[in-house]
């Protein structure tokens, strides 16, 4: 059975069909239930099948599109033996490739996800030192000097 999935990303609408039929799936929760993520890997010219080849090797991997024209669009999930962020960072050491570019990611659930970000945790849940570290105000574009201000204000 296909089923669609609907994320919204920036404004940007994305349509995924996703075979739930697999592995004794029986919704699209129970296929994605790790990261997935998809990028554009940019192969040599005339080196696309090639490099394809090579990445169809790595667990969570599937090339969908563009081996002609070495500009290949890859999905990676996440493996009981790997994670897809870390798939995608060893695919720069395929020979024949020049780059990785990542287009979409998709997180766990985030209840499965530990968070350490201060922003979503109440005042008196955060450690006292975090309190009192510095705090970027402003961010200038990258100049000669790249400008940074920090403030020893907390938020």
């Amino acid at each position: 059975m296909l089923e669609t999935h609907q994320e919204s990303l920036r404004g940007n609408s994305l349509s995924v069909r996703v075979n739930t039929e697999r592995a004794g799936a029986n919704s699209m929760h129970d296929v994605i239930a790790g990261d997935i993520l998809s990028c554009v890997v940019y192969a040599h010219p005339g080196r696309g099948a090639e490099v394809a080849a090579r990445i169809g090797e790595h667990p969570g991997t599937e090339v969908v599109a563009g081996i002609a024209e070495g500009k290949l669009v890859v999905t990676i999930e996440d493996t009981p033996s790997a994670k897809a962020a870390d798939v995608m960072a060893s695919l720069n050491a395929i020979a024949g490739v020049i780059s990785t570019l990542l287009i979409y990611h998709r997180a766990a659930e985030a209840s499965t996800v530990p968070c350490a970000s201060t922003a979503l945790t109440a005042p008196s849940e955060r450690s006292p030192a975090l309190d009192r570290a510095p705090v970027v105000t402003e961010i200038a574009p990258a100049s000669p000097a790249h400008s940074l201000t920090l403030s020893e204000d907390s938020q």
